[in-house]
């Protein structure tokens, strides 16, 4: 049985794939041309508390064509050098909803709006009102003495008739 393989050529920083040379050099080429396609302009998001948010493009070798965001707490002044992202969302907007959901739950018991004011969309509030609900009932049966485990357990338990 012949076996069929598979050529590897890294260009630029881009792997390209084919059974001949010239034709994983030519994939390389059309990833490279994929990935440099659209804007790279990033974006910053100031938010209460401290909070600011970078979206940008994510570097092309990983997730060509999709964004990520990385954000800095309070008294930080400049990103590490290797910030941790939350990445691959398919456009800025989709990266811009997922950074104020998460900012918001940053914000929960830190402003007094419990990071309210920082969602756009009517559903991620209701959807974060109902979370605020869940750590309220979590944070007091911890200082009910349960356990993390117990507590995280009941609270989801509890959460349940809430979606009925």
């Amino acid at each position: 049985m012949k076996q069929h393989q598979t050529i590897s050529v890294d260009l630029y920083g881009m792997t390209g794939y084919g059974p001949t040379k010239a034709e994983a050099k030519q994939d390389a080429k059309r990833r490279v041309t994929a990935a440099m396609d659209g804007s790279y302009t990033p974006c910053v998001f100031r938010f209460p508390a401290g909070y600011a948010v970078i979206v940008t493009r994510c570097h092309p070798r990983w997730h060509a064509q999709k964004w990520e965001y990385f954000y800095m707490g309070p008294g930080e002044d400049q990103s590490p050098a290797t910030p941790s992202t939350c990445s691959a969302y398919d456009t800025p907007a989709e990266a811009e909803r997922a950074l104020r959901r998460h900012v918001a739950q940053l914000l929960i018991w830190v402003i007094e709006d419990n990071g309210m004011s920082v969602l756009l969309d009517e559903a991620d509030k209701r959807h974060h009102a109902d979370y605020i609900a869940w750590q309220g009932y979590y944070k007091e049966l911890r200082a009910q003495g349960y356990s993390d485990t117990d507590a995280h357990r009941m609270a989801c338990d509890g959460r349940a008739w809430l979606d009925t």
